[in-house]
């Protein structure tokens, strides 16, 4: 008789998972060639979107759920610039409003039939929408340095990551594992040089500016900036969800990577790459390898941020241990949910700590 093999479970750990859902800032739900004739659905911060293009060609986000009998509207055609339910042919325009109830000899009574409407911007080659429909954004979204520079190629690109914001937000900003997850793409030197890193709070995130750097040794800065040995290199955190490296190879060159991030759901997430460079060579010369250079660094970072999301989960929730390699992991977080509660308080100066790390 066979024995049967025990269930073995982990010790569950008495943590909590890094979530936070920030309502009142800009996401980008899609970009603009993406949005044509018929709605698209899209899911940003866990609300079920459905975006399309008003009888104005503007974009048009609405909460994929219509208010008559909660079909959702993403399975609907649009129809004279509104977007028209499938189940009853109710009719919304950009704004959520009923334009159309079929059937009904009357004018529709504005208060009960409209669709829950959030602002829209379109910007940059991407749409943006507003995380809460109860309120009128303040600001605008994020403008993207150097795409409109002739001086600068831009490649853009989207990628998926399984794992929560605040992991990947920590995971761009950090370098401590780029000889270990990027070994001989970004670093793998053993020997390792003392360098002085400064700490920057600012009033939208956090800017990390790594002093007296010595150029990489991996693959990336052989084909980027072959002869170049001056490196000025800064990591970014923007609020809500936005990631920066940016390296400045001498006074010419330039290569800023940005990663817009929008949270589909706590272990799902939407990238939206934009890299801007001036390198030397044209830019059809060098997009191929930057392309090539940057997909390969996105994607074993997913691997490893998939990995850790899943035993995070198996574990029941984290347990961390950080020392001063460890950047600004605390600080993103202590953010983050700052601009969950919208309690961020604006700092009255730039305040800046210096901390020696080896790289």
């Amino acid at each position: 008789m066979e024995l049967q093999k025990p269930h073995l479970t982990p010790p569950f750990t008495k943590g909590h998972i890094s979530v936070a859902r920030m309502t009142n800032y800009w996401y980008i739900a899609c970009q603009s060639q993406e949005l044509t004739d018929k709605p698209l659905v899209r899911t940003v911060i866990g609300i079920p979107l459905v975006l399309f293009r008003g009888g104005d060609g503007k974009a048009a986000a609405l909460l994929d759920r219509c208010p008559h009998r909660n079909i959702a509207l993403s399975l609907g055609q649009v129809v004279n610039g509104n977007l028209e339910c499938p189940y009853h042919g109710w009719q919304f325009d950009n704004s959520g409003t009923c334009q159309v109830v079929p059937g009904l000899c009357s004018v529709p009574d504005q208060s009960g039939t409209r669709a829950v409407a959030y602002p829209v911007v379109e910007q940059d080659g991407f749409v943006w929408v507003f995380g809460n429909a109860d309120i009128e954004p303040e600001t605008l979204p994020y403008q993207f340095p150097n795409i409109n520079d002739s001086s600068y190629t831009t490649w853009r690109e989207e990628f998926a990551y399984e794992c929560t914001l605040h992991a990947a937000l920590e995971n761009i900003t950090d370098v401590s594992h780029t000889p270990f997850v990027h070994t001989g793409l970004l670093r793998g030197d053993p020997k390792r040089k003392q360098i002085t890193v400064a700490i920057r709070n600012q009033s939208n995130g956090i800017e990390i500016e790594y002093l007296d750097e010595p150029r990489p040794s991996g693959l990336a800065a052989q084909i980027i900036a072959p002869n170049v040995t001056e490196v000025n290199h800064f990591d970014r955190f923007l609020l809500p969800s936005m990631a920066q490296v940016e390296y400045r190879f001498g006074n010419n060159y330039n290569l800023l990577v940005t990663q817009a991030m929008t949270p589909v759901s706590d272990f799902q997430i939407r990238n939206f790459l934009v890299v801007t460079f001036r390198l030397g060579l044209p830019g059809w010369v060098m997009q191929p390898l930057v392309k090539f250079l940057l997909s390969s660094i996105i994607r074993q970072d997913g691997v490893v941020l998939k990995a850790q999301a899943e035993n995070i989960r198996r574990f029941g929730g984290e347990q961390f241990m950080s020392t001063d390699v460890d950047l600004v992991s605390s600080q993103i977080w202590f953010m983050l949910q700052q601009a969950e509660r919208g309690e961020l308080r604006q700092p009255k100066e730039i305040s800046e700590k210096r901390v020696q790390i080896l790289i």
